[in-house]
């Protein structure tokens, strides 16, 4: 009797763990948010460049790492239109979810190994254009502080698109050094963005985290809203 009693008593702990740990956290301007074994995520990055990440997945915390694997995401996103082109040129034209043009964009074609072939950055209308090859498989789209993508190629079109001013990440895995900072906080620094992470294990997180640490990046407290 007095195991079993003791056995309900760590499981109505746990329990209690779990749910002070559900809720939002902020360190201004980011965020976290979980809710039973999901989260949502809007998170700068280490560099000290402005790149705000955002996206949705399932958590799991794995003895002291946060990881996050995110699918796909359900706020506002980057818009592409495709639209009929000549057979010489691809014309791209980039600006934000105002209309906007986005001057400085950069614009590569990439062949089906990933390999570059030519780039270009957009002008002061947000406008650039690039040569047709039958080589072109993927174009890949970036701009400091807007969402860095990566499209497939349609011959014999062109390209109007809208980017949103943050990166979104989906179906990638997101690794976070995790703790418990008090009842009302966490502590965490934000660790990869890989989409390559096949297999998490303690082995692997560890290993991630001896490979980080040289950098210095600082921990931040987020506190529970």
């Amino acid at each position: 009797m007095k195991i079993v009693l003791s056995i309900i008593s760590i499981f109505f702990s746990f329990c209690l763990s779990a749910q002070d740990f559900v809720g939002t956290y902020k360190d201004n301007p980011d965020s976290l948010t979980f809710k039973s074994d999901s989260a949502w995520f809007s998170f700068g990055g280490n560099s000290g460049l402005i790149v705000n990440h955002v996206g949705f997945g399932f958590y799991e915390i794995i003895n002291d790492f946060l990881v996050i694997k995110t699918k796909s995401f359900n706020g506002v996103k980057s818009v592409i239109t495709i639209s009929e082109g000549n057979s010489q040129m691809i014309a791209f034209s980039i600006q934000d979810r105002k209309g906007q043009p986005l001057q400085g964009v950069i614009i590569t074609l990439l062949d089906k190994k990933g390999k570059f072939i030519s780039n270009a950055a957009t002008d002061l209308n947000g406008k650039a254009n690039l040569k047709r090859s039958d080589e072109i498989k993927k174009i890949s789209i970036g701009a400091m502080g807007y969402d860095c993508m990566y499209i497939n190629y349609s011959p014999s079109s062109n390209y109007t698109i809208e980017l949103v001013p943050y990166d979104v990440v989906e179906d990638e895995v997101v690794v976070f050094k995790f703790s418990k900072g008090s009842t009302i906080s966490i502590n965490l620094i934000l660790l990869s963005i890989d989409s390559s992470h096949s297999e998490i294990s303690k082995k692997s997180l560890d290993k991630l985290w001896r490979k980080n640490r040289i950098y210095g990046f600082r921990e931040r407290e987020f506190l529970k809203q």
